[in-house]
């Protein structure tokens, strides 16, 4: 063999080894990217789920709340008929029971669907979460 072919030889083997390394790098790469996807993937997955058990959970406290909140209203409501005629000021008392139990389940029905209706932003601003109790603290209570 001549110095020329070996040469040529050389230069071959030397382009086949780059090929296969560009190649093998083209795989990695893609690999990556698709690896990079499913997390991608994974991850709106999880906030999916978060944010879905987060309204679960509300929609249960909305649920005890106003129905031991409601409960509660209809009982004095009760009370109130079946006193009327017989002690008006008992029947009376009852009344305003009733009118501050479901005052305070609206407020509290309230804030629930406020609490829903927060976009991700909102729950993120430390500043915009304490100017959103504050405002629900003064609605809930008239205390500025």
């Amino acid at each position: 063999m001549t110095a020329a072919s070996s040469l040529v030889a050389l230069v071959l083997v030397f382009l086949l080894m780059l090929m296969h390394a560009l190649i093998a790098e083209r795989d990695r790469g893609e690999e990556l990217r698709q690896a990079n996807q499913k997390l991608k993937e994974s991850a709106a997955q999880i906030e999916t789920l978060a944010m879905s058990r987060e309204r679960s959970r509300i929609a249960r406290d909305i649920h005890d709340s106003l129905g031991h909140a409601l409960s509660g209203l209809n009982i004095q409501l009760e009370g109130a008929l079946k006193l009327w005629d017989v002690d008006p000021e008992q029947a009376k008392c009852f009344v305003t029971q009733a009118k501050t139990m479901g005052s305070t389940a609206l407020g509290e029905a309230r804030q629930a669907v406020a609490t829903l209706r927060e976009t991700d932003e909102a729950r993120k601003d430390l500043r915009g979460e304490i100017s959103l109790l504050c405002r629900r603290f003064e609605e809930t209570t008239g205390i500025v």
